[in-house]
């Protein structure tokens, strides 16, 4: 992964696994034990948020397996590429980082082949859309990644045909934003003539 400059750039699509029922990010509100101190936890990949989600749905107060498509804003990620390391992170591990300028980590490919991402500051990330894992369910193949990267409504496109995907409030349009901030007005006008159409609860 290259290096990135701040700016539009750093807005990102990403998957967040949980069983639990929730529209916005908050500090301290995680499934995740004394690693997830350190930000919000992402998946790259469409499948680690759904085994994730799926081993969080076996504890007795969780609701139903799902995985959230989310906005994610990292200007300057740090890059994390020893899993040993990654796994020992802490709340002061994201101090030093923070005051070192670093607004979040992105590991290269440690979990299953995967990347995770962690946001330091909940309100930089934005649930739009998720689905209900069923028990039958294949795992999804969809990678997301940096919007100037990847084509989020081709992707979006892509899960909405097989899963039963519902647009939070204000997630269509916070995508549509997003896409025109990054510069992909191109995107963005298919975002609007052929995104899903998705009922929103």
């Amino acid at each position: 992964m290259s290096a990135r400059l701040p700016g539009a750039g750093s807005l990102a699509l990403l998957f967040h696994g949980t069983a639990y029922a929730f529209t916005a990010f908050r500090e301290g509100d995680t499934a995740g034990g004394e690693r997830a101190t350190i930000g919000t936890h992402f998946a790259q990949g469409e499948a680690f948020a759904a085994h994730y989600a799926e081993a969080v749905g076996r504890r007795r107060d969780a609701g139903a397996p799902g995985v959230l498509i989310c906005l994610a804003r990292m200007d300057n990620p740090y890059r994390e590429s020893c899993a040993r390391r990654f796994a020992a992170l802490d709340r002061w591990t994201r101090q030093t980082l923070s005051q070192a300028g670093h607004d979040g980590i992105i590991t290269e490919r440690l979990l299953d082949e995967d990347s995770v991402w962690v946001v330091f500051d909940p309100r930089r990330a934005v649930p739009i859309a998720r689905y209900e894992i069923g028990a039958d369910a294949l795992p999804g193949t969809a990678r997301g990644g940096y919007l100037d990267e990847i084509n989020a409504p081709q992707l979006i496109e892509m899960i909405a045909r097989r899963e039963a995907l519902t647009w939070l409030p204000g997630g269509r349009e916070r995508l549509d934003a997003a896409l025109l901030e990054a510069g992909i007005e191109r995107q963005a006008a298919a975002m609007g003539m052929r995104a899903p159409n998705c009922p929103t609860p």
